[in-house]
């Protein structure tokens, strides 16, 4: 597989800690640079939170794996977070046969993440939510 596809990625920037990232095609030795050189930038440029999207991946290898587990480590050193989104079946057993759904939360929507990623930032919102 591989190098016919390639890999489009586009991103959304939610607030100044937060980027949604859409990957289309394939993660694979052929677009791993170009996709570790995406996600690191944009954990550089101060979206420490990054919802990957991967509803339109089709493909993923074991270094596109490796893309995912580095952008996790570097999302983590910088006090962040990775949550995954709506994979299609295939991608998703193969992070099930990894293992690696341990690793990365895995949201049926970006609305969910979002969800997520805010209840973990702001703890005392849902305390307050809660007690209304």
């Amino acid at each position: 597989m591989g190098s016919l596809v390639g890999l489009r990625m586009e991103s959304e920037r939610i607030d100044d800690a937060t980027v949604i990232v859409e990957l289309h095609g394939e993660l694979d030795t052929f677009t791993e640079a170009r996709a570790k050189t995406a996600i690191r930038s944009l954990i550089a440029e101060g979206y420490r939170h990054l919802i990957l999207n991967l509803h339109w991946l089709n493909f993923i290898d074991s270094t596109g794996l490796s893309v995912l587990i580095g952008a996790l480590r570097d999302a983590r050193e910088a006090s962040g977070s990775i949550r995954l989104v709506a994979p299609v079946h295939h991608i998703r057993r193969i992070l099930e046969i990894t293992r690696l759904t341990y690793a990365f939360p895995i949201d049926a929507t970006t609305a969910a993440a979002l969800l997520e990623i805010r209840r973990a930032e702001f703890p005392e919102e849902e305390q307050v939510n809660e007690a209304a």
